[in-house]
């Protein structure tokens, strides 16, 4: 997310005490009609964006991942942030996975799927 995960990475290494602008990612879905965008067009434009970002990281010469944001909500190191990021992103291909899963299971009834592996 550019407005997010990079441009916070970005804050912390290189203007660490520079206060952070408002943030309410959960408003945006509805407020920049996220839910109605073509899912292709989303496609591209994530494809586009997560290489601006790989090329962004690439870019970095010997970062201090020491370096911290401090505010009132606390501190974060930029390692921290890296490793969010990193998270982040699984939690999304979760999100796919899981109702992926459910419809599996709801589609192998009557039959027990246990077999499958510890999900």
């Amino acid at each position: 997310m550019r407005e997010g995960f990079r441009f916070h990475l970005d804050s912390i290494l290189h203007r660490p005490t520079e206060e952070w602008p408002s943030f309410d990612p959960g408003s945006w879905i509805i407020g920049r009609g996220y839910n109605q965008r073509a899912l292709p067009d989303m496609l591209d434009n994530f494809l586009a964006e997560r290489e601006k970002s790989l090329a962004w990281l690439k870019s970095l010469s010997a970062p201090n991942w020491q370096s911290e944001h401090v505010d009132e909500g606390g501190s974060i190191s930029a390692a921290e942030m890296f490793a969010s990021w990193v998270a982040h992103d699984n939690l999304h291909i979760r999100q796919l996975v899981e109702p992926r899963r459910a419809r599996i299971v709801g589609l192998a009834a009557p039959f027990d799927v246990n077999y499958a592996g510890d999900w």
